[in-house]
């Protein structure tokens, strides 16, 4: 792991050369800790696919649920002091956000949802929203609107 090398993740060069960065990252510091965009807050980068992978499939130190990593003294703690901020169980309990058990109930409810087939029949619109997106910002009126979905004939 490294932290003392710092790549400038947000510029105009990084943008125009992503593929070259990310390589270099890969070569240099594969598994890297920086602060973000504020300045403060620490964002890990993980940039080789089995370091990615590992990272991804073991449940049991890679959590998103502090609650399952720390005991309640130290969960109790983190909260008071600010550390874990209390979030509302209304927001943070989307598939992103869950662990274990949970994760693959949701994670198995999207899979039907977006099978290969139904992916392929949501091609049109999605194509269709993504040409009209474009022709907007080529146009020079770039003010996106919600689009609503459609269901697929």
């Amino acid at each position: 792991m490294s932290t003392g090398q710092r790549y400038d993740l947000y510029s105009h060069d990084f943008r125009v050369s992503t593929h070259e960065m990310h390589a270099r990252m890969r070569d240099e510091s594969p598994v890297h800790l920086q602060p973000g965009l504020d300045g403060e807050t620490p964002i890990w980068f993980v940039t080789r696919y089995d370091d990615v992978f590992g990272l991804l499939t073991d449940n049991e130190r890679f959590v998103l649920d502090p609650a399952l990593a720390l005991s309640p003294e130290e969960l109790a703690e983190r909260r008071r002091s600010g550390a874990i901020p209390e979030l509302d169980p209304r927001v943070n309990t989307t598939l992103l956000d869950l662990d274990g058990a949970d994760h693959r109930r949701l994670r198995k409810l999207v899979t039907m949802a977006f099978t290969p087939r139904i992916v392929e029949q949501l091609r049109p619109r999605i194509r269709q929203i993504a040409d009209e997106l474009v022709d907007r910002v080529a146009s020079g009126r770039s003010r996106v609107r919600a689009v609503a979905p459609r269901s697929p004939s």
